[in-house]
């Protein structure tokens, strides 16, 4: 719980929230509130971050494949949609 607290707290300072970590993989929710409290997260076994990591460095040659992993883990996401988005603007930079 200490880490969750201190995860929070330094994301938080950084303009990430709570929320977006929860969607992206760090963290679990435990409980069924829209908006979790702390208390109803725990963070994810480091096992499984460290092949998440592992598979997003073995993509980051092929942009579509890496967007794609990101997006499929936040639910109700149209994964496509994230990929013709992130495509627009690296053509744009």
């Amino acid at each position: 719980m200490a880490l969750v607290c201190l995860l929070l707290k330094i994301s938080e300072h950084k303009g990430v929230p709570g929320r977006l970590l929860k969607l992206l993989g760090p963290l679990k929710q435990t409980g069924t509130r829209p908006e979790p409290r702390t208390d109803d997260l725990i963070l994810v076994p480091q096992n499984h971050l460290t092949a998440l990591r592992t598979e997003l460095l073995s993509k980051m040659k092929n942009p579509t494949a890496f967007i794609q992993l990101v997006f499929c883990s936040v639910a109700d996401s149209d994964v496509q949609l994230w990929v013709d988005r992130c495509h627009g603007i690296i053509k744009n930079s």
